[in-house]
């Protein structure tokens, strides 16, 4: 179904510059908040609502912001399963499992023991503070000077404030900024505890010095960022009709490895019905992901 369903929505956006999933009528097609937009509802983390819009500038709340963020963190289905909570203004709310499950995973605070305020709108520092959270650099945080200067710190240097501007740090954020935010997030190496011994030390998965490398795109979506060019199509030879090779030249982790262009290697990837011999030869980004065992699909495609 996945295969089917991306391949519908990358031939209805082969008309813009960059193929992707494409189906919000209120953003400008042709603008990067389009393809993020678009690469966020593929993956199943943002939607827009029964018309086809995202009302990029309407307001967000606390239990919005959380829904979206357990979400991407792919706990979406453990979320179903909470009933209680702890949080006495979130009992019998529409979002208390997925508030609960953030309170377990760490990444959310009420506003005392008792108090989510879940109906608040979210602000600037609370959704970053929640992020550099789920991302694991609570430590490094807490560390830097709490709440809020540690959080905005390391949201800045991890880059899950990339490209936000025009913000303090008790804006009440649109939904147009949380979606950039938690895409900037995606791409951030997680940070994670690993034991020496009896010590518990933190690592930063950025692949540097034999470290792995890790992310919320790479663990919890199976989906993985690479640079590269399309070598050969089902219109220029004999491939099975809907696929493509594509020849990956950069990634610092596509299915567990790193490519760099002296360590380039080809794979076979589904396309779907999409024309993709506009591309043919033209170095790349594209947004892939792993659905069985050796194979994938592309879920977006642009010239670099």
């Amino acid at each position: 179904m996945l295969k089917k369903f991306v391949s519908t929505m990358l031939a209805a956006a082969m008309l813009a510059p960059s193929a992707a999933f494409a189906s919000f009528n209120d953003v400008n097609e042709y603008s990067a908040e389009y393809r993020m937009l678009s690469e966020l509802e593929v993956l199943g983390i943002a939607e827009g609502d029964e018309n086809g819009s995202f009302a990029p500038y309407d307001s967000v709340t606390r239990a919005e912001f959380t829904k979206l963020l357990v979400t991407a963190l792919g706990e979406e289905q453990a979320a179903y399963s909470l009933t209680a909570t702890h949080f006495e203004d979130c009992k019998g709310h529409w979002a208390a499992g997925y508030i609960e499950a953030g309170a377990a995973d760490g990444f959310i605070d009420g506003y005392d023991d008792t108090h989510f305020a879940p109906d608040d709108n979210v602000t600037y520092a609370q959704a970053v503070k929640m992020l550099v959270a789920a991302v694991g650099y609570t430590t490094y945080a807490e560390n830097s000077g709490g709440w809020q200067a540690g959080y905005l710190r390391y949201g800045s240097s991890t880059g899950i404030t990339r490209g936000v501007t025009g913000v303090n740090n008790d804006t009440e954020i649109n939904r147009l900024t949380a979606a950039q935010l938690l895409y900037n997030a995606l791409d951030v190496p997680l940070a994670t505890i690993e034991f020496s011994g009896t010590r518990p030390q933190s690592i930063i998965n950025d692949g540097k010095s034999g470290r792995e490398y890790k992310t919320l795109l790479t663990e919890r979506h199976d989906a993985y960022r690479v640079k590269g060019r399309i070598t050969d199509t089902s219109r220029s030879s004999g491939l099975r009709k809907g696929y493509v090779n594509y020849q990956v030249e950069v990634s610092d982790n596509f299915d567990g490895e790193a490519y760099s262009k002296n360590n380039a290697d080809t794979f076979r990837i589904y396309v779907g019905d999409t024309d993709m011999t506009k591309f043919l030869f033209i170095y790349t980004e594209a947004l892939v992901k792993k659905v069985d065992d050796g194979e994938y699909t592309m879920l977006s495609i642009k010239a670099k």
